[in-house]
């Protein structure tokens, strides 16, 4: 994707079109996945013990947002040949670029954090979430590990429920 960009910026967005559509379709379905996650396992945490859902909205939220964005930026930047102009849309790119970052972070922050809470049923620390962090940091892999913990939450949940 790199080296189209680079080699023929004014056609970029042509032939990156089916990566970004992928990667914006991909975006969406970990945003309700997190979404869920988050929304779930928040409410089954004690009520002393919940988290503010505010900025995980945003944050959950912001990330789809951004990748169209992002994408339109690099396809405006291949017309550009002013150096101040690249310069400027850069300065203003990148900020949006790190807290694009810092938005996904706090979403699995925000998760694994629930999680370890409503496991647990008292207040958790660090070391308490931060294997389920790194779990929904390494995607493919975390999965098979924390959606199992979750869906026994849930059954359990359920049980409570119909006994």
């Amino acid at each position: 994707m790199l080296i189209t960009m680079l080699s023929h910026p004014e056609e970029a967005l042509n032939d990156v079109f089916p990566f970004l559509a992928g990667m914006e379709l991909f975006s969406i379905l970990l945003a309700l996945w997190v979404w869920s996650l988050g929304t779930f396992l928040n409410s089954v945490v004690p009520a002393p013990l919940r988290m503010s859902r505010t900025f995980f909205r945003v944050a959950v939220i912001f990330v789809p947002l951004y990748i169209p964005i992002f994408g339109v930026f690099f396809q405006r930047m291949g017309h550009v040949r002013d150096v101040r102009v690249t310069l400027i849309s850069y300065a203003l790119i990148f900020p949006l670029h790190l807290f694009a970052l810092f938005c996904q972070l706090h979403s699995l922050y925000f998760v694994s954090k629930a999680l370890a809470l409503a496991e647990r049923g008292c207040p958790s620390s660090l070391p308490d979430y931060i294997g389920y962090f790194v779990g929904l940091w390494i995607l493919p892999v975390g999965v098979w590990i924390i959606q199992p913990r979750i869906n026994r939450l849930y059954a359990g949940i359920l049980d409570r429920q119909t006994a």
